[in-house]
């Protein structure tokens, strides 16, 4: 699945009027590393069980294209992805698109939303400036949000809205994305051809389901049977 969050405004302000709805929140993560330079992360050297997953101690990461930004990491939410992920699902085809990039299947980080603040930025990077706080999805290839500082594209990410805390919003980026993918990429619907149209959501009280039933009562007027 392939999202660019900053690349639409209506991306934007269809996840913030699905924001009306409280989320599930989630604790945070206390580090125990504090030494410049580097950072701790939760990675995985194979697949398998929790018993694969180890916190470990990495040299943190910099920004090496004009595009990126370095995020240090306030909160991150664990999806149902993650877990398969740790099993071993779409390794192959995983591994083909990190083979486009460059990057490694080993050590695999996972985690696939975020919510930080800008530490550092690319010469080419105007949006978005340190000490903004921001929220978004990484790509596989650019790695996992399980871990104290990330390096991002600036279009993977966006402002945070302001009324969410960092918890919070750690919790709507990836959900967001699928079901952006899914109602606006695949199923083509926007606000001018939605008129008197009918859509099914299986599982409504899931994460995705929430936000699909929200995104189509509130921002297409569409009549969401769940």
């Amino acid at each position: 699945m392939s999202c660019t969050i900053s690349s639409s405004r209506m991306f934007n302000r269809l996840v913030r009027r699905a924001c009306n709805t409280s989320m599930p929140a989630l604790q945070h993560m206390r580090w125990l590393s504090s030494n410049p330079g580097v950072m701790q992360c939760w990675s995985l050297d194979q697949y398998g069980g929790n018993e694969v997953l180890q916190l470990n101690t990495v040299e943190m990461p910099s920004v090496q294209s004009s595009a990126d930004i370095l995020v240090k990491v306030h909160a991150a939410s664990v999806n149902p992805f993650d877990i398969r992920m740790r099993n071993g699902y779409g390794s192959k085809l995983l591994n083909l698109w990190r083979k486009t990039k460059g990057a490694s299947e080993f050590p695999l980080v996972l985690g696939r939303d975020f919510s930080g603040v800008v530490v550092k930025t690319g010469k080419l990077v105007r949006r978005f400036r340190p000490g903004d706080e921001v929220w978004g999805s990484p790509t596989v290839p650019n790695g996992g949000t399980h871990t104290q500082y990330l390096v991002a594209r600036q279009d993977e990410i966006s402002h945070k809205p302001g009324c969410l805390s960092h918890v919070e919003a750690a919790s709507l980026p990836y959900v967001a994305c699928t079901v952006w993918v899914a109602l606006v990429s695949r199923a083509g619907l926007k606000p001018d051809n939605c008129f008197e149209k009918r859509v099914l959501v299986y599982g409504g009280s899931g994460g995705i389901g929430t936000l699909a039933i929200q995104v189509q009562q509130n921002t297409y007027s569409i009549r969401a049977d769940f």
